[in-house]
C-alpha cells in the first residue's frame, strides 16, 4: 500500500469521528490558526491504535515521507499524530531526521508543535550527538525565525545534569533583547527547568544578567526557586 494511500486512509479514519462542536472549541483555543477535527488526545490516540492495529507503521525513509505528507494536512490532530509517529521510533532517529524537523518547525508553526519537536524529538537526538547540538543550536539562535530561536533555547528541557550550560546561557543571552513573547517565555522556561538541577547556577546567571534579560524571563526563570523558598 502506498504512503499517500495510507495518509488518505488515516485522515478519513479521523474524519469519521468528527465532532464539530469540539473542533470549534479546539480551534478557538489555538486562536483559530488551525482546523480541527474535534478529537481530544484520548480519543485521537484510540483512533490511531485502531487504525494501525492491522497495518505496519512505516520505518526509516518511508516514515519520513509519510510524516512529511501528514504535515501538509490542514487538520491539527493529523499533525499531532505525525509527531507521535516520530516519537514512537525515536531510538532509530539520527541527525538525518533534523532537516525534516527543522522544516516542521518552520511550517504549521505554533507553540504546541514546537514544544513537542524541540525537547522530545530534537533534544533526544542531540543528547546522543552533542557535537550536532552545538552546530544546530548556533544556527537556530542566530536565525531570524523566533520558533527556531525558541527551539535552540528549550531543546535541553529534559537534560537535567546533562545540560550544556554554554549552549543554554549563550542562547538565552543571544536573544535577551527579543520582544517576542515566545522567546522570552521560552528562555524563562528553560532556566526554570534547569534551576531544578542547578539552582545556584541559574540564580547567579539571572542575577548577573538581570539588566539584560526581560522581566518575563527573569520571573519565569526564578519561579521554581521562589516556590521552594530558595531565593
Amino acid at each position: 500500500m502506498g504512503l499517500l494511500s495510507i495518509k488518505d486512509q488515516l485522515i478519513n479514519h479521523f474524519l469519521s469521528f468528527r465532532n464539530e462542536e469540539t473542533a470549534e472549541q479546539m480551534s478557538k483555543y489555538m486562536r483559530n490558526k488551525f482546523d480541527f477535527i474535534g478529537l481530544k488526545k484520548p480519543q485521537r490516540q484510540s483512533c490511531c491504535r485502531e487504525f494501525w492495529s492491522d497495518r505496519e507503521v512505516p520505518q526509516g525513509e518511508d516514515l519520513i515521507e509519510l510524516v512529511s505528507e501528514l504535515w501538509k494536512s490542514p487538520f491539527r490532530e493529523v499533525h499531532y499524530h505525525a509527531l507521535d509517529l516520530m516519537y514512537s521510533q525515536i531510538k532509530q532517529a539520527d541527525i538525518n531526521w533534523i532537516n525534516l524537523w527543522e522544516g516542521m518547525i518552520l511550517t504549521n508553526s505554533w507553540w504546541d508543535s514546537v514544544d513537542y519537536l524541540a525537547p522530545r524529538l530534537i533534544g533526544n537526538v542531540f543528547l546522543r550527538e552533542p557535537e550536532q547540538a552545538v552546530i544546530y543550536s548556533k544556527k537556530w539562535i542566530e536565525s531570524d525565525n523566533f520558533w527556531l530561536q525558541r527551539t535552540a533555547i528549550i531543546f535541553q528541557l529534559h537534560y537535567k545534569e546533562k545540560t550544556d550550560e554554554d549552549i543554554l546561557f549563550n542562547s538565552v543571552l543571544m536573544r535577551a533583547d527579543s520582544k517576542e513573547f515566545f522567546v522570552q517565555k521560552g528562555s524563562g522556561w528553560a532556566l526554570r527547568q534547569y534551576s531544578k538541577t542547578a539552582g545556584e547556577v541559574v540564580k547567579c546567571f539571572i542575577g548577573e544578567n538581570e539588566n539584560k534579560l526581560s522581566k518575563l524571563t527573569c520571573r519565569e526563570g526564578l519561579k521554581w526557586l521562589k516556590s521552594k523558598g530558595k531565593l
